[in-house]
């Protein structure tokens, strides 16, 4: 199989997800936010963007979930068969699309769909 430049949503399955866990290893939160809003969160050391698209929405970066372990090179959900709606609804490439951006988390993703699918 070659090298793939661009993922679809259907690329987005459980095994690629358990080897990539981008979003749950960067849970990003959306706020509404003003210049005091943001200026807060910088003054409090917390990790935040302004949404490139909306100006009036701010992206804090809450690290990682504390129900997501490491098990070898791949990762697992401690709480997958009751984990929320929003996690178990994710995908990133249907997310980037609706966001109208090319996000991190997707370059990530097809970074990891590719090395996994060339060692196979």
């Amino acid at each position: 199989m070659g090298t793939k430049t661009d993922l679809t949503c259907a690329d987005i399955t459980e095994k690629l997800c358990k080897h990539c866990a981008h979003c749950c290893l960067n849970v990003l939160v959306p706020v509404q936010m003003d210049d005091r809003i943001f200026d807060f969160f910088q003054a409090a050391g917390l990790d935040i963007q302004r949404d490139e698209n909306n100006p009036d929405v701010g992206i804090v970066n809450a690290g990682a979930c504390q129900h997501l372990k490491q098990v070898g090179d791949a990762y697992k959900c401690s709480i997958y068969d009751t984990r929320p709606k929003l996690c178990a609804d994710y995908n990133c490439v249907a997310w980037a699309k609706v966001a109208g951006t090319e996000s991190e988390i997707v370059q990530h993703a097809l970074g990891v769909y590719n090395r996994i699918n060339a060692a196979e």
